[in-house]
This record gives structure tokens, C-alpha cells and sequence, in this order.
């Protein structure tokens, strides 16, 4: 998801079946929602009335070897905090 003005995260969060919002910094954010519903649609309604300026709306798609890298990135993370405490 990509704006042209900085979005509400709350706001963004609170759309049905939307689980999580990474903002990536310059308007972007990356959306997780429920794989049973797509909140794309209700994204967009929000963008739009809200005034953020809707640039980009896309579906990404996650490789096995990124799940892989995303996995094993968590896996290092957790340990360090077990050996941190």
C-alpha cells in the first residue's frame, strides 16, 4: 500500500480481517490481514475517504525462500533475547 500523504495506522488496523500494518517509511505499508478475506476493497473506501491519496494497492506475494529467511530471521531473534535475559 502506497499514499501520498501519511496514514492513520489505528485506522488501518481496524479494518475487518486486517491482523497487522508494517509501515515502511515515505507512505508505504504493508498490510496482513486473514487469509480468508482480502480487506483490499475496504482499504481502498478508507484511502479514499480519509484524503491520504492512494498511489498503489498490490497484492504481495511471499517466495518459499523468503518465508525461509523470514522464519530462521525470527528464530535468531528469539534466541538472542533468551540469551540477553
Amino acid at each position: 500500500l502506497q499514499l501520498n500523504r501519511p496514514a492513520d495506522l489505528d485506522r488501518l488496523k481496524a479494518v475487518a480481517s486486517v491482523q497487522t500494518v508494517d509501515d515502511l517509511g515515505e507512505q508505504r505499508y504493508r498490510v496482513f490481514h486473514d487469509k480468508t478475506h482480502n480487506p483490499a476493497e475496504q482499504l481502498a473506501e478508507l484511502v479514499v475517504s480519509a484524503g491520504w491519496g492512494l498511489r498503489e494497492l498490490s497484492p504481495e506475494r511471499r517466495s518459499m525462500e523468503q518465508i525461509f529467511i523470514d522464519i530462521t530471521r525470527q528464530g535468531t531473534e528469539l534466541q538472542q533475547q533468551e540469551a540477553a535475559a
